[in-house]
């Protein structure tokens, strides 16, 4: 990733109502979907279900073993590694970092928060892991993935140019829908954990990239 100064990311009013609109609406889908998961948990048990059912086929010895991979890129040891060395690249730029921090601190804190606050049990099926300790909604992975490389994303297609920029933002995308799909396959989380993660991660980093750069 190339360095560059943060006045790529001046963006036009249109711009800036799009990305705030965005998070607007992402983080009332969220409290949405967290009210629904508090008063009326039936409703999301009906539909995580139903994915239940239907990703079983993906539950091959193979296949587990993919997505265990896959599912480490979502962890904390691999979200920091990954955003300490996207600071560095990103030195030159440091309100591009400090976007990067607010969007990783920001969604961290309230995933723990909602995490208390719900209470949602895990999955009953957690035979790939040691017992998981913290509650399940929402994905603490998804939130994560989606933060982190939902902004490289954004970043990249703003700081890079031709292939190399095509390939980075498709990288972080199939990143964070492998991430996510894995939790479900295995059975680390509901399917409406992960898209509460989702959601969350999307309307931080909305919100953090519609700051206009001083």
């Amino acid at each position: 990733m190339t360095h560059a100064g943060s006045d790529r990311f001046k963006y036009g009013w249109l711009t800036l109502t799009l990305t705030l609109t965005l998070s607007l609406v992402s983080s009332a889908a969220f409290l949405a979907l967290a009210l629904i998961e508090y008063y009326a948990h039936d409703l999301p048990q009906a539909v995580d279900s139903l994915v239940a059912t239907m990703i079983g086929p993906l539950r091959t010895v193979g296949l587990i073993e993919v997505f265990l991979t896959i599912t480490t890129l979502g962890n904390t040891l691999s979200i920091v590694l990954v955003a300490l060395a996207s600071a560095f690249f990103l030195r030159k730029s440091p309100h591009v970092v400090e976007r990067l921090a607010f969007v990783l601190i920001g969604s961290t804190l309230v995933v723990n928060i909602v995490k208390i606050a719900i209470s949602r049990v895990r999955p009953e099926t957690l035979i790939w892991f040691d017992p998981l300790l913290t509650y399940s909604f929402p994905s603490g992975h998804a939130a994560a993935s989606m933060a982190l490389y939902g902004s490289l994303a954004i970043i990249s297609a703003r700081l890079l140019r031709g292939w190399k920029r095509t390939l980075a933002v498709i990288l972080c995308v199939l990143i964070i829908l492998g991430v996510g799909t894995s939790r479900v396959v295995l059975s680390a989380h509901f399917f409406t954990d992960v898209i509460g993660g989702y959601l969350l991660g999307i309307a931080f980093v909305a919100l953090a990239f519609s700051f206009r750069s001083r």
